[in-house]
C-alpha cells in the first residue's frame, strides 16, 4: 500500500544545524511506493533560514515551507499542524538540532507501520541513537501500556522519536498551542503555568488505547553530544525548570480522565536515568542551596508558597504509584524532604548540619536508578 509520510521541523534561528538535519531527509533511500515531504516552519529567524528554506521549496516539490512572525514559542506548532498535506499519512516530528541516522531510517519506520498497522496503529517511537540498544526489537502494544513499561517521558517527550498518524499529529499539537496560549499558559512572576511536555500530554489523551511500537534501533540523533549553552539560555528564557512541576498537573489530568490508573507503575515515571520525582526533589533543594539568592528572598512568601505547591505535587504522584515498597519509601522521603525545607527556615538557612544535610539529598536524588539505554531485553513479551 502507498504510504505518504511528512518529516515536520519547527525551526527557529539554528540554521547550520537545520542544513544538516534537511540533508539527511532528502538522502533518504525509500521504496517506490513510498512518498516523502518534508514541512517547516520558520518563526521569522534572522539568520538567514527564511532564504534558505525558499530555496528548498522551490527547488523541490515536495518540500513545504511556512515563514511567519511567531508570537509565542508554540506557534510553529501550530503553523505545522497547518502546512502538513492533508494526504500525509503519517507525521515524523524532528527538532531542528537532531539528525537521522542513516540514509534508510524513514524506510525503516515505514516497514514497521506496514507490519504492523491493522486500522487501530498510530504511533511509533523511534529510539534515539545513544539510547539504543540497536536489537532491532518492536515492541507492540497500546501506547499507554508503552508508557507503562518503559516511562511517559521515554515514549512521548522528546520530540524526534514521535512518530505519528496524521489526524492525531495535528490535532494534538493544535491543542497544544491552544492550552499554551489559554490563561495558564501565561507568563507570571513564577514562571509559565503549563507543562513542559504539554504535547505529550494531548498525544497521550488521543493516543490511550490506541497501538503503537517501540522500535529498538538507532534512527535519530541530536547533533550536539552535550546541552549547548544556547540551547541553556532557551530553556531558561521559556521557564523549562519550573515548567517540569507542571507535568504532575498533566498526569493527574489523565489520571482524572481514567487514563492513568491508581497502581501506576514506577517505570511510568522514568525520566531518562532517575525518576521524576527526583528532578523535583533535586530542583528544589537546589533552589535552598543556591549561593546567589538571600535568605530573605528565600524565605518570602512567594517562593515559599511555589516550594509548597511543588512538594505537594510530589505528594499527588506518590498515591498513584502502585508499588507498596516504592510508595512507602517515596511517602517516607517526601514527608522528611517538607521537614527538612521546613528546618531550613526554622534556623535561619545557614545551619551547617542542615545545609549539610541538604546538599545530601540533592546529591543522591541524582543517583541513576536506570541505565542509559532505554532497552527491551530481560523485560517480558
Amino acid at each position: 500500500m502507498r504510504k505518504h509520510i511528512a518529516l515536520a521541523i519547527p525551526t527557529f534561528n539554528r540554521l547550520s544545524y537545520l542544513k544538516a538535519n534537511v540533508d539527511m531527509i532528502l538522502k533518504q533511500q525509500l521504496h517506490h511506493s513510498t512518498r516523502l515531504s518534508l514541512v517547516i516552519s520558520n518563526s521569522a529567524s534572522s539568520d538567514g533560514t527564511e532564504q534558505y528554506i525558499n530555496q528548498l521549496c522551490s527547488k523541490n516539490k515536495n518540500v513545504f515551507c511556512y515563514n511567519q512572525m511567531a508570537r509565542t514559542e508554540t506557534e510553529n506548532l501550530k503553523f505545522l499542524s497547518e502546512a502538513v498535506p492533508e494526504d500525509v499519512d503519517w507525521v515524523w516530528m524532528m527538532g531542528d538540532d537532531d539528525v537521522l541516522t542513516s540514509e534508510h531510517c524513514i524506510q525503516t519506520i515505514l516497514d514497521v507501520i506496514a507490519k504492523c498497522d491493522d486500522g487501530n496503529f498510530a504511533f511509533i517511537h523511534a529510539c534515539q541513537a545513544r539510547r539504543s540498544k540497536n536489537s532491532g526489537q518492536v515492541r507492540v502494544m497500546s501506547v499507554d501500556q508503552l508508557c507503562q513499561q518503559f516511562g511517559y517521558h521515554e515514549m512521548l517527550g522528546w520530540m524526534s522519536s514521535l512518530v505519528v498518524s496524521r489526524e492525531i499529529f495535528c490535532r494534538a499539537t493544535l491543542e497544544a498551542h491552544q492550552k499554551i496560549n489559554q490563561k495558564e499558559g501565561k507568563v507570571t512572576e513564577i514562571g509559565s503555568r503549563y507543562s513542559a511536555y504539554t504535547h505529550s500530554f494531548y498525544l497521550y489523551r488521543h493516543l490511550y488505547g490506541v497501538k503503537g511500537a517501540f522500535v529498538d534501533l538507532p534512527l535519530v540523533e541530536p547533533q550536539d553530544s552535550e546541552q549547548t549553552q544556547e540551547s541553556i539560555r532557551r530553556w531558561a528564557n521559556v521557564g523549562m525548570v519550573e515548567r517540569y512541576f507542571y507535568v504532575v498537573d498533566d498526569m493527574l489530568a489523565l489520571k482524572n480522565e481514567g487514563k492513568i490508573p491508581n497502581d501506576c507503575s514506577t517505570e511510568f515515571f522514568r525520566y531518562h536515568t532517575f525518576h521524576l520525582w527526583d528532578r523535583y526533589f533535586r530542583a528544589l533543594f537546589a533552589e535552598l542551596l543556591a549561593p546567589d539568592v538571600s535568605y530573605e528572598d528565600k524565605k518570602h512568601e512567594m517562593f515559599v508558597e511555589r516550594h509548597k505547591a511543588h512538594w505537594s505535587r510530589i505528594k499527588k504522584i506518590v498515591d498513584i504509584i502502585g508499588d507498596p515498597s516504592t510508595k512507602k519509601l517515596m511517602k517516607i522521603r517526601t514527608d522528611q524532604s517538607i521537614e527538612l525545607a521546613n528546618l531550613f527556615y526554622s534556623t535561619g538557612g545557614d545551619n551547617p548540619i542542615v545545609m549539610k544535610i541538604i546538599y545530601d539529598q540533592y546529591n543522591m536524588a541524582g543517583v541513576p536508578t536506570y541505565p542509559f539505554a532505554v532497552a527491551m531485553e530481560n523485560l517480558p513479551a
